[in-house]
């Protein structure tokens, strides 16, 4: 099976509200395949729709503002190009002021012989 190279794009974006037309515009000149984002500073009232092109899903661990002791920041995403046919899954790991996100891309979906799992971790 031929392998096809994955376009992967990380940044700590530090408020992901106010910088959503430079992510796409971003995408729109480059090929990403994943877009990894830290302190992406959302929360429920921001719709996944809002953030990026449609032909992403959207994935992400908004800061839970209730639990945590900080009153603003945290929050990670992933997005990742929907003809990967990504799924985000749970490993049970909870830690204070930490936003963790798991997401596998099946093998048959990248051309690989395995399954690719990406994983974001933000910790304040």
């Amino acid at each position: 099976m031929a392998t096809k190279n994955l376009n992967i794009y990380y940044q700590n974006v530090r408020g992901l509200r106010t910088k959503c037309n430079d992510l796409r515009l971003s995408i729109l000149n480059n090929d990403y395949d994943v877009i990894i984002l830290t302190e992406s500073w959302l929360h429920s009232g921001i719709f996944d729709a809002e953030l990026c092109h449609d032909r992403y899903d959207v994935f992400r661990t908004d800061r839970d503002l209730n639990a945590s002791c900080k009153c603003t920041g945290g929050g990670v995403v992933i997005l990742i190009r929907r003809s990967l046919c990504a799924i985000t899954y749970n490993l049970d790991v909870s830690l204070a002021n930490t936003e963790i996100l798991w997401v596998k891309v099946p093998s048959r979906a990248c051309s690989s012989n395995s399954d690719l799992h990406f994983c974001v971790i933000y910790d304040s």
